[in-house]
């Protein structure tokens, strides 16, 4: 997660090596960063993108209850080449008020949801 100082938002990124894809690592780890930047942080607004060409990430942001805001027309630079990409968010009031979004201490997940062991948690570090 990425905050700039004294900011109450937080951009989120993550990437998955194509050996474990499909197995629900994204989704459960998208939601720990939401639940930790709500929660722990205090954040008003959590926001990620991704790339028009790989819908699979878009299915994690819509899965965790985030919604698509926008379309930023090249605004990140991949290997030498501007990238376009789709702008999803979601604000604290929309995860406090969202029952049927799997959060990380509510201990169970969604029937269609796999559990991923993701070893040892970590003490959360902000990064300012």
């Amino acid at each position: 997660m990425v905050i700039l100082r004294g900011a109450k938002e937080g951009e989120i990124w993550y990437l998955v090596e194509p050996e474990s894809w499909g197995k629900g690592i994204a989704t459960e780890s998208v939601n720990h960063l939401l639940d930790f930047g709500f929660g722990e942080l205090g954040l008003h607004r959590i926001w990620a993108t991704c790339l028009p060409e790989n819908p699979a990430s878009a299915r994690v942001m819509e899965k965790v209850g985030m919604r698509k805001e926008g379309f930023l027309l090249k605004n990140l630079k991949i290997h030498g080449v501007w990238k376009s990409g789709f702008l999803y968010a979601m604000l604290a009031e929309e995860w406090r008020h969202a029952p049927q979004i799997w959060r990380p201490n509510q201990g169970q997940l969604p029937d269609d949801a796999r559990r991923v062991d993701l070893g040892q948690p970590r003490e959360p570090q902000a990064a300012f």
